[in-house]
């Protein structure tokens, strides 16, 4: 991810911000949301624009980012507002929190032991990110952390036949 410092709080968006990718752009901003309890709707999203409100009429916070043409960067222009409708009463879901940022969140827990029962995993959102999961998205994550960390079947299959 790129940023200014190349590094950024994930509960924070700050004007000025950039990324490599949209991906990236879209990951940041649903970190946001769910370390803040709140979430957005995107209002207009285009190959070089990007605009999101909250999903709340009276909350005030809007976000607008555009695709730096020169750079090939994506870079925030603009966060207006702050969230009037966070709340802290949280047990269910969160709909931006999907298996790719679990798996990022479970990745060194599953690197050190790839056994890691999805309870654990479960649990581990519910302490850290104060939201339960399905056991489902919790499944995927760790499969997609175990391939991230060690590769997929015919990569490790490869990997066995060139030992041989």
């Amino acid at each position: 991810m790129l940023h200014d410092n190349f590094e950024h709080d994930v509960g924070t968006l700050t004007q000025g911000m950039r990324f490599q990718t949209k991906e990236q752009l879209l990951d940041a901003l649903n970190r946001y949301q769910i370390t803040n309890h709140c979430t957005y709707k995107t209002t207009h999203s285009n190959t070089t624009r990007l605009r999101v409100q909250c999903v709340q009429q009276v909350c005030p916070w809007k976000c607008q980012a555009i695709l730096r043409i020169r750079d090939q960067v994506w870079e925030i222009r603009k966060v207006e507002g702050v969230h009037i409708c966070a709340t802290q009463l949280i047990m269910q879901d969160h709909k931006h929190l999907g298996s790719r940022i679990i798996s990022q969140h479970v990745r060194q827990m599953v690197e050190s032991d790839p056994s890691t029962p999805i309870a654990t995993i479960i649990y581990s959102i519910q302490t850290s990110m104060g939201y339960n999961t399905t056991y489902r998205k919790a499944w995927l994550a760790k499969q997609q952390a175990i391939e991230d960390v060690y590769g997929n079947w015919e990569q490790s299959y490869n990997r066995f036949l060139c030992l041989l």
